[in-house]
């Protein structure tokens, strides 16, 4: 009984992804990916009533990050440091 609800569990899961990534021309070789494995890894530990963030919430994760990475940064090399100011800038324009 068990083991057919996780066949059935497995088969639910593998039918979303494969929706999600059609739907949005996603190449389905991400799902080969290094990232994609590891997302899938943690997704295992997840508590049962998990609700994905706010893609503002993972824009602002992101730009906290960059900024992090660009305090501490070589700031002797400035063409190294107009290409982190582009990255970092750019990202505004996803909030």
């Amino acid at each position: 009984m068990q083991s057919d609800m996780w066949h059935s569990n497995t088969a639910l899961l593998d039918m979303a992804i494969a929706d999600f990534f059609n739907c949005r021309k996603i190449p389905d070789r991400v799902v080969e990916s290094t990232w994609f494995k590891q997302l899938l890894e943690k997704a295992k530990y997840a508590v049962s009533n998990f609700k994905a963030a706010h893609r503002k919430k993972l824009v602002v994760s992101k730009l906290e990050i960059y900024f992090s990475l660009f305090l501490l940064s070589d700031w002797t090399s400035g063409e190294l440091l107009v290409s982190k100011l582009k990255i970092y800038f750019s990202l505004f324009l996803f909030i």
